[in-house]
């Protein structure tokens, strides 16, 4: 065995490899509405919102899909021809997808009744009882918003979905008197208690919460894997796993809507 051959041949790979650290890659992606093939896609995507949640996943993806005209999921454009795998599912996402459903439809009595359950373990105050309340009343109009992606996507696809969907809730007539997401945040794990130690996975939905009603927090550390039960942020502080509720008026829902769309353009 020629060591020395095989070490300089480690040493062009590597060479090779690091040429490429630094550069950015150019990808290209179209949004389009969601179809059979991004079945298990959105299913995936609804996994990492919900984590161990007793919530009927499959059902709520067939929901998704279901809707004619109103939601989109983001795709890497491929060469015609190589997106699908042979069982004829989409090899290049969906990455993201972005919809709303009404929250006091019969078909999202598992999201009501797992919101219901986190309210118990959450922090009691004003704003906590406001959504707990809104959620509860079946009268109250409320539209839930899905905004969801894979970490690495970047953040500008934010407003073409945004965009679309705007588009589509307006040519259906579809409107609600309040509005509410359920955003991945994360919260500094030697205090978890200050709410002004808040990040969002999704930069954009920093602008619905400073916009929102009423809105509160619960804890997911439990229900991730060990190895991702917090997150290193670039000042070595430990952030917790949380999920932020929000609810949003109407009005409230538009201003932050056109901020996210203004600042994830630009």
């Amino acid at each position: 065995m020629d060591v020395e051959d095989s070490g300089d041949e480690d040493d062009s790979n590597s060479s090779s490899k690091d040429a490429f650290i630094g550069q950015e890659v150019q990808v290209d992606f179209e949004a389009r509405s969601p179809s059979e093939k991004d079945f298990h896609g959105i299913r995936r995507l609804l996994q990492q919102l919900f984590l161990k949640g007793h919530v009927d996943l499959t059902s709520l993806s067939d929901k998704i899909i279901g809707q004619s005209g109103l939601g989109s999921v983001i795709h890497q454009v491929v060469d015609s021809g190589a997106e699908e795998d042979s069982d004829g599912e989409e090899e290049n996402g969906p990455f993201a997808v972005s919809t709303i459903l009404s929250l006091h439809d019969s078909e999202l009595a598992g999201v009501v009744a797992h919101l219901e359950e986190k309210f118990k373990g959450a922090k009691q105050d004003t704003r906590t009882d406001v959504v707990r309340r809104a959620v509860a009343n079946k009268n109250t109009s409320i539209g839930w918003v899905l905004n969801e992606r894979f970490i690495n996507m970047p953040a500008g696809i934010a407003a073409p979905l945004f965009q679309t969907l705007q588009k589509e809730m307006a040519d259906k007539k579809v409107s609600y008197t309040h509005y509410l997401l359920i955003c991945k945040s994360f919260r500094d794990a030697t205090n978890p208690r200050d709410d002004s130690d808040r990040e969002f996975s999704n930069f954009e939905e920093e602008l619905f919460f400073q916009n929102a009603e009423a809105s509160f927090d619960y804890s997911v550390e439990q229900e991730v894997d060990s190895a991702f039960a917090g997150r290193w942020g670039f000042d070595d502080k430990k952030m917790t796993p949380m999920r932020t509720v929000l609810l949003l008026t109407a009005q409230q829902f538009q201003i932050a809507m056109d901020q996210a769309i203004l600042a994830s353009a630009s």
